[in-house]
C-alpha cells in the first residue's frame, strides 16, 4: 500500500505542477569526484602511442587479421588520427575552429584534470563550484563519427563503460554536416561524455575524446554492423540514466521502488516522452516493463555518473537523494571513496564455534578447527515447552520372575486363534495366542531376547549389541499335510518384528565417539520375517524381557529396556513412535513391513478425507504415467459413486489436439506446466476403481483461480512443484474454443487462493544459515507457513539479493555464524539477533559444500576442511536454540562421504561425517529424516542431486520429504537408490514411475528468452540475460563451429566433422593431444530436449569435471538469466552483482521449485487440514438410506 500511495502522490504532483529541473552542465564519465566530495582518483596506466600506424608493416598486418571489421571496404585507405584529420580538413577545405560550450548547452563539456582542478580545463568545465558556471567557457573540436568499432588492447570489440580508458577506434570521421569523411584506425579514447540530458530532450546521445590531441571529441553517430549490438547496450544505458536524472529532479523522496511496474517512474515517462516515438523504441512494453532489475544491473553506472559527474546548481545536492540509500548502490558508493568490498571468504585461521554436543560428535574430524563454547544446558528431552506427549506410552511390564534364562524343557500352546491375513503355509500352521516356555508366558506383542547370527556375512554381523524382537505370531507348524493328518508332532514356531539396538542402526558407524546413545534404548522398527526369513523355533528364545514402550528412560538393570523412536533404514527415518507405526489401521493388530491397507481400508479412509470440491490425482488407465486431475462434484456414499470433473492441463492439450483457438487475449505469452483447463467434462467413478487409480501421497493437490489482471503468486510459478494448479480459463471440449473465465469473485471463492488458506496460520519464525541469495527461503516463505526472520551469510553481493527480492523486513546480518553463536551463548547483545533458545522456530542450513563435492579433489586441504566442518556448526545452532523443525541441504555426496584416520585408509578407521551429524541430533532427541532429492523431481528443468535432512523436536510432526511430481524415465540416479559410504544402500524417497508432469526440458526453461547471438546484444526486459566474456578471441572461434545438430555436440563432435578447421589451430588443441586418452567434455552444448547438467558457480567451457555449459543454438555459454532459470528463480527475482557474482549467488542455491515442494511437508505435517484443499463452505455430502 505504501508504494502506490507513493505513485499516486507523486502523479499528482507531477501534473499539478511543471517540471523545474536545475541547471547544470553536460558532462563526462572519468572515475572521478568533482572538489565538494572525498578525492576518488582511478588508476591510470600509460597507454602506448599510435599517433604513426603503418600498415605495411607485419604487426599492422596481423592487426588487421585480428580485427576482422577492417576488411569492409570502408577502410581501405584508413590511416591514423593525425594524417586522417589532416586529409579531412584538406579535402572539405574547412579549417576547424573551437566551439565555446557555456552552461546548459548541448555540445560537449570536458571534466575536471585529474592532477590539478585548475589546469587543461575545456569547454564547460567547472572546477566543483558550481556558482562559477558561468564563468568558464570551454574550448573544443568536434568531428562526427560513424561506421565505427570500440575495442580493446587485445583488437575485441567491447562496450563504452565507466572505465574508457585503454580503449581504441575505428571508424568513418567527418565535419559536422559536411559529406566529405575519411576513414580513421586504431584511435586511442580517455573519456566519454554525454549530451541531450534536458527534461525536454527525449534522446541522449554521447562523444569519445581523443588521448592524444587535446580538445578533439568525436560525437558518436552509425555504429558499423558488426558494433551494433554492443552499442545499443550502450544507448540503452545513458538514456536510462538521462530519464532517471530527470525523474530524482523531479521527485525528491522517490525510492527505488517507484520504477516498479506501472510505478512513478512510469508515468514521468508518459508524461515527459509519451508523444516522442524514440521512447516506444527504448521500452516496447512500457506498461509491464519493471526498471527495478535495470537499476540493480546498472547502479554502479548512475550512480557515479549521476552523484559525482554532474556538477549541480542549487541548494539540494542531488547525492543526497533518499533514492541513494538502497542497499544496491553500496558498493558504487564505497568505490567512490576508496573503500573496499568486505570479505567474502571465512578467515584462513577462523575457529568453528561449536556447542559441547556437536564437539563429541566432531572433534574425531574437525578437533584442531573446533572451539567448544560450553552453555550449560543439558536439552536432552528438555525442550522448552516441547516434551514427549504422554498420551503416546504403551507400558508392558513383565515381572521379574518372568525375565529369567529359559531352559526350554516344557512348551504349551494356549488360546488358538485365527490371523488376521492368511501367511505362507497358513493350512499347515495352526496359530495361538500365546506359549508357555518353562513357566514363562510370552504372549503376541511381547519381547524376546534371541542369539546373534552365526552368518559372518549377516549385515549385523560382529555389530554387538543385543538381539531383541517383537512377538508376531505363535504357531505350530507341520512339515506337510501327510505328516498333520498322521498326528506327527508339529514344531512349535513364532514369527518376529526385530527391534534395534543402537548398533543395529546408521549410528552404528558413528566412530571414536563415547557413548553414541543410550544402552538401554531400543528402536521399533517394522523388521519382520513373514516372507522371506525362516520360521523361528521357539526353543530359540533365550529370555523375557520388559520394554518400556514411549517411554524416554528406564531402570538399568538387567533385561530393561525403554523404546519411544521408530527407525527405518530404507526409509532413513528415526522418528518418534506412535500407534500408526505399531498397528496396523484402526486393528490392535501388530504391523509389520508386509502391511498393506485392504481396499475396504483405503475406501473408509477416502471417504473420510474427501469432500466436495476437493481435487485429486488420478491414473484414467493402467498404460498411463501422468496424472489427471479432477474435482469431486458429488459423493454418494451408499452407492459409492464418485462424480468427478475433468481439469486437463492447457500444456499437453495443445500437444495432442490441433484444432485448438484461442478467443481475444486469452492466449498466454508463456504458457506453464501447471496451468490448466475448466471443462464440463463430468464422469462417475466407482469408489472401489477409483482407489486403485490415485496414488496415497498424491490423493490431494491444490487448484485456484488466478484473475490475469494481478501478477501471477510466486507459489504458482513452480511449474507445478507441490502439486500446485491455476486456471482462468475454459475449454468447450466439442469445438476446441478457449475463452477467459470472467466473474473473478465468483471463481476466487469457488477455488480460493493459497494466501487466503494460510493468511490466518499463524507464521514460524525462521533463521536462514548461509542464506546466499535466499533461494531456500524464499521457497519456504511461498509456502505460508513461515518467515525467516534471521538470515546470515558473508558474502555481500548474496545478501544484497537476499535483501531485494523479500517481501518483508528481515533481519539480514553480513557476519561469520561463528562470531553469531559464539556472541549468543556468552550473551553478547547483538541487535536483531536472538539471543535466548526457543526464538527460533525453524532452521535452514546449506553449509558449504566445497569439502564434500566430488569436484573437490583434495578434501584434506585446510581450507576445505574448514568449510567442512561448519557442518558442526549447523548442529550447534540446533543444540543451542532447540528450533521445532530443521533443514539441512547439501550435495549428494555427502552421503558417501568418508574421512580416514589412517596411512592405509582403511575402512574400519574410516569416519562419516553425514553419520556423526545424524548421531549428534539423535542424541540431541531430534526426529530425523534424510534422503537425496533431485530437482529435477521437482519442478525444474536441472539434473541437481542434494541430500537433505529433516529434523523435528520431540513431539513434533516430522515432514516427509515430497512425492514425485515430475516424472523421469532415468534409471541410474542417485534418488532412486542411495548409495551410503558404509557400503549399504537404501530406497528412494517416492515413486518415480508416476507424476502429474513430464519432466521439464531446457527448451521449455528458456526458449522462450530473447536471442542474444553471443551475448553482445542485451534485452532491457531481462538485464541479467548476459554472459561473462568469452576470454580471447579464438575461445569465441571455438563456440562458434560446435554444431548444434545432434544435441549435446561438444568440441570433439566438432574435431570429428572439421578436423581441419582454423579455429583448432590454438594452444588448446596441442594440449589435448598429449593426453590423448582422457576424455573430456570441452565446449558442450546443453540438450534442448534434456535437462540441464548441475548448474555451478562458473560457466566453465573445458576441463574433465566440465560440465555442458553452451547454449543449445547460439554459440554462447548459459546466459545468467538462464541459469536462474534452471534453478527456478523467478523473473521478477533480481540478482545483485556482477557476472561473476550472479553465477556464483545462482550455483550455490538451493532450487526454488523444490524449497516449496519441501517448506509443503513442513505445512502438511504441522496443518494437515489446510493442506487438503478442503472448501467449507460447500461441503456437501450426498448420503442416500440404502433399501
Amino acid at each position: 500500500m505504501a508504494s502506490a500511495n507513493i505513485v499516486s502522490k507523486n502523479s499528482r504532483d507531477m501534473l499539478q505542477r511543471g517540471a523545474q529541473p536545475r541547471l547544470r552542465l553536460v558532462f563526462d564519465a572519468v572515475e572521478i569526484p568533482i572538489r565538494r566530495r572525498s578525492r576518488f582518483v582511478s588508476e591510470t596506466v600509460a597507454f602506448p602511442s599510435r599517433d604513426d600506424v603503418d600498415l605495411q608493416c607485419n604487426s599492422a598486418k596481423r592487426l588487421k587479421r585480428s580485427c576482422p571489421w577492417r576488411d569492409n571496404s570502408i577502410f581501405v585507405g584508413g590511416c591514423d588520427e593525425r594524417a586522417a584529420i589532416r586529409n579531412l580538413e584538406r579535402q572539405s577545405q574547412i579549417k576547424p575552429t573551437k566551439r565555446t560550450t557555456s552552461v546548459r548547452s548541448k555540445s560537449i563539456a570536458e571534466p575536471i584534470d585529474l592532477e590539478d582542478d585548475q589546469q587543461g580545463l575545456g569547454p564547460g568545465e567547472q572546477c566543483g563550484n558550481s556558482e562559477s558556471a558561468d564563468d568558464a567557457p570551454a574550448n573544443y573540436i568536434e568531428y562526427s563519427l560513424d561506421d565505427f568499432v570500440v575495442y580493446n588492447n587485445c583488437n575485441q570489440p567491447i562496450e563504452i563503460m565507466e572505465k574508457i580508458s585503454k580503449l581504441n577506434f575505428d571508424g568513418i570521421i567527418s565535419f559536422p554536416a559536411h559529406q566529405a569523411s575519411i576513414p580513421v584506425l586504431a584511435v586511442a579514447v580517455d573519456q566519454f561524455s554525454v549530451g541531450g540530458l534536458e527534461l525536454t530532450d527525449h534522446v541522449a546521445y554521447a562523444w569519445i575524446k581523443s588521448s592524444k590531441r587535446n580538445g578533439v571529441w568525436y560525437r558518436l553517430g552509425r555504429p558499423l554492423a558488426d558494433y551494433k549490438d554492443l552499442f545499443d547496450r550502450f544507448t540503452w544505458k545513458i538514456n536510462f540514466m538521462k530519464h532517471l536524472l530527470n525523474f530524482l529532479e523531479l521527485y525528491p523522496e522517490a525510492t527505488v521502488n517507484d520504477l516498479c511496474r506501472g510505478g512513478a517512474f512510469k508515468q514521468f515517462l508518459i508524461a515527459y516522452h509519451g508523444v516522442s516515438p524514440a521512447l516506444a523504441d527504448w521500452v516496447p512494453d512500457l506498461d509491464l516493463h519493471d526498471f527495478r532489475p535495470n537499476v540493480v544491473k546498472h547502479a554502479k553506472f548512475v550512480c557515479w555518473q549521476i552523484c559525482w559527474q554532474i556538477p549541480q546548481r542549487g541548494k539540494q545536492d542531488i547525492a543526497e537523494h533518499p533514492f541513494w540509500s538502497d542497499a544496491c548502490f553500496k558498493e558504487a558508493q564505497l568505490r567512490a571513496f576508496g573503500m573496499k568490498k568486505t570479505k567474502t571468504n571465512l578467515s584462513p585461521h577462523e575457529y568453528t564455534v561449536v556447542t559441547p554436543t556437536a564437539y563429541k560428535y566432531f572433534q574425531p574430524m574437525f578437533g584442531n578447527i573446533l572451539k567448544r563454547y560450553d552453555h550449560g544446558v543439558s536439552i536432552r528431552n528438555n525442550f522448552l515447552g516441547v516434551h514427549i506427549d504422554n498420551t503416546k506410552k504403551f507400558k508392558n511390564s513383565v515381572p521379574a520372575h518372568q525375565l529369567r534364562e529359559l531352559d526350554q524343557l516344557q512348551i504349551e500352546f494356549r488360546n488358538s486363534c485365527e490371523i488376521g491375513e492368511p501367511k505362507r503355509h497358513a493350512t499347515l500352521c495352526e496359530h495361538f495366542e500365546e506359549v508357555v516356555v518353562d513357566g514363562v508366558i510370552i504372549r503376541i506383542g511381547d519381547c524376546v531376547q534371541m542369539p546373534p547370527s552365526e552368518d559372518e556375512d549377516h549385515k549385523w554381523a560382529g555389530a554387538g549389541g543385543v538381539w531383541i524382537g517383537r512377538v508376531l505370531e505363535i504357531f505350530k507348524k507341520y512339515r506337510s499335510m501327510r505328516d498333520k493328518g498322521q498326528g506327527v508332532a508339529p514344531e512349535a514356531c513364532f514369527r518376529l518384528l526385530w527391534m534395534y539396538d543402537i548398533n543395529q542402526t546408521i549410528m552404528r558407524w558413528v566412530r571414536k565417539v563415547d557413548e553414541v546413545g543410550h544402552k538401554r534404548e531400543l528402536f521399533y522398527t517394522h523388521h519382520c520375517e513373514c516372507s522371506h526369513s525362516p520360521d523361528q523355533p521357539v526353543a530359540a528364545i533365550i529370555r523375557k524381557v520388559n520394554v518400556a514402550f514411549g517411554e524416554p528412560s528406564c531402570p538399568d538393570l538387567p533385561q530393561y529396556y525403554f523404546c519411544c523412536r521408530f527407525y527405518d533404514h530404507n526409509q532413513s527415518t528415526l522418528e518418534d513412535l506412535s500407534n500408526d507405526h505399531i498397528y496396523a489401521g484402526e486393528t490392535r493388530r501388530l504391523r509389520c513391513q508386509c502391511y498393506e491397507p485392504t481396499p475396504q481400508e483405503r475406501a473408509a479412509k477416502f471417504l473420510s478425507t474427501h469432500t466436495i470440491s476437493d481435487c485429486i490425482l488420478i491414473l484414467e488407465t493402467n498404460k498411463d504415467v501422468l496424472y489427471s486431475l479432477f474435482v469431486i462434484e458429488r459423493i454418494d456414499k451408499a452407492s459409492e459413486i464418485i462424480q468427478l470433473r475433468h481439469l486437463p492441463s492447457l500444456h499437453l492439450t495443445l500437444k495432442v489436439r490441433d484444432d485448438i483457438k484461442f478467443d481475444g487475449s486469452s492466449k498466454p505469452a508463456r504458457i506453464l506446466m501447471n496451468e490448466v483447463l475448466f471443462t464440463e467434462r463430468i464422469v462417475e467413478w466407482p469408489l472401489g476403481k477409483l482407489i486403485k487409480h490415485i496414488h496415497e501421497n498424491m490423493d490431494h493437490c491444490h487448484v485456484e483461480f488466478w484473475d490475469p489482471v494481478t501478477d501471477l503468486p510466486p507459489h504458482q510459478q513452480y511449474h507445478g512443484a507441490g502439486n500446485f494448479f491455476f486456471f482462468n480459463k475454459v475449454l468447450n471440449i466439442e469445438t476446441g474454443r478457449i475463452q477467459l473465465l470472467h466473474e473473478s469473485s465468483k471463481w476466487m471463492h469457488l477455488f480460493p487462493t493459497w494466501e487466503s488458506k494460510t493468511a490466518k496460520i499463524p507464521k514460524l519464525r525462521g533463521m536462514d544459515l548461509y542464506c546466499g541469495g535466499g533461494s531456500l527461503g524464499r521457497g519456504f516463505e511461498s509456502a505460508g507457513f513461515g518467515e525467516c526472520c534471521w538470515a546470515v551469510d558473508i558474502d555481500p553481493a548474496a545478501l544484497a539479493t537476499y535483501a531485494r527480492n523479500c517481501k518483508s523486513k528481515h533481519n539480514i546480518f553480513q557476519s561469520s555464524v561463528n562470531e553469531l553463536l559464539r556472541d549468543a551463548i556468552l550473551n553478547k547483545e547483538r541487535e536483531g539477533w536472538p539471543m535466548r533458545p526457543g526464538e527460533v522456530d525453524f532452521i535452514l542450513a546449506g553449509n558449504p559444500c566445497q569439502g564434500f563435492s566430488k569436484l573437490n579433489l583434495n578434501k584434506t586441504a585446510e581450507n576445505a576442511l574448514r568449510k567442512s566442518s561448519l557442518i558442526s556448526s549447523v548442529a550447534s545452532y540446533i543444540e543451542f536454540y532447540r528450533p521445532k523443525l530443521f533443514l539441512i541441504e547439501n550435495v549428494a555426496n555427502l552421503s558417501r562421504m568418508k574421512y580416514y584416520t589412517d596411512d592405509a585408509n582403511t575402512e574400519e578407521h574410516a569416519l562419516f561425517p553425514a553419520y556423526h551429524f545424524i548421531g549428534c541430533l539423535a542424541e540431541l532427541g531430534y526426529q530425523v529424516r534424510w534422503g537425496v532429492l533431485d530437482a529435477a523431481n521437482h519442478g525444474c528443468a536441472q539434473r541437481r542431486c542434494r541430500v537433505f535432512i529433516w529434523g523435528a523436536a520431540p513431539g513434533y510432526p516430522l515432514p516427509t520429504m515430497p512425492p514425485v511430481t515430475h516424472v523421469t524415465k532415468d534409471s541410474k540416479m542417485w534418488a532412486k537408490v542411495v548409495n551410503l559410504a558404509n557400503g549399504e544402500k537404501t530406497l528412494g524417497l517416492g515413486n518415480y514411475d508416476f507424476a502429474s508432469f513430464p519432466m521439464l526440458t531446457v527448451e521449455y526453461a528458456i526458449g522462450d528468452l530473447p536471442a542474444i547471438g553471443t551475448g553482445s546484444r542485451v534485452d532491457p526486459r531481462y538485464p541479467d540475460h548476459v554472459v561473462a566474456p568469452s576470454g580471447p578471441p579464438h575461445v569465441q572461434a571455438l563456440m562458434n563451429m560446435i554444431p548444434t545438430s545432434p544435441e549435446g555436440s561438444g568440441l570433439a563432435d566438432a574435431i570429428e566433422r572439421y578436423p581441419d578447421h582454423p579455429a583448432l589451430d590454438c594452444e588448446w588443441k596441442e594440449k589435448r593431444r598429449q593426453h590423448p586418452q582422457q576424455q573430456f567434455r570441452d565446449f558442450t552444448r546443453v540438450k534442448a530436449s534434456g535437462q540441464f547438467p548441475t548448474i555451478v558457480t562458473l560457466m566453465q567451457t573445458r576441463g574433465l569435471n566440465c560440465p555442458p555449459s553452451l547454449h543449445y543454438k547460439e554459440n554462447r555459454v548459459l546466459s545468467v538469466r538462464e541459469a536462474a532459470r534452471a534453478q527456478g528463480f523467478l523473473d521478477s527475482d533480481v540478482i545483485v552483482g556482477t557476472v561473476t557474482e550472479q553465477y556464483r549467488i545462482i550455483g550455490n542455491s538451493v532450487p526454488r521449485p523444490l524449497a516449496f515442494a519441501l517448506a509443503m511437508m513442513a505445512g502438511k505435517a504441522m496443518h494437515p487440514a489446510i493442506c487438503g484443499n478442503v472448501a467449507p463452505w460447500v461441503e456437501e455430502v450426498v448420503e442416500q438410506e440404502s433399501c
